[in-house]
């Protein structure tokens, strides 16, 4: 069952811009992760700085994988220096799909 992987993510102030940039940079590299089935990265309208990112795995263990690669190392080596603190992350499945 594919599984979302949900991090709510801060960054400091006037990095938005530069943190978009960065996680579009690296969707090559999420796209051609084995069991990365899809991404998207929601931007808050009225919590200055805040991001929900949302990364669709074939399985938890896929990403459990990810996070022992080097790449994975890249990634967050890559974004982490913007955030304000340590991201709320989880796995959630979906239940109900919309209209």
């Amino acid at each position: 069952m594919a599984v979302w992987e949900v991090a709510r993510i801060t960054v400091a102030e006037a990095t938005e811009d530069d943190f978009e940039s960065l996680v579009r940079a690296h969707i090559p590299l999420l796209r051609a992760t084995d069991g990365c089935l899809d991404v998207k990265l929601l931007r808050a309208v009225d919590a200055e700085g805040t991001f929900v990112l949302l990364l669709q795995w074939e399985s938890v263990d896929h990403h459990l994988e990810f996070t022992k690669t080097e790449e994975f190392a890249g990634f967050v080596g890559a974004l982490g220096p913007l955030f304000t603190g340590t991201p709320d992350t989880f796995h959630a499945a979906t239940v109900i799909e919309g209209f």
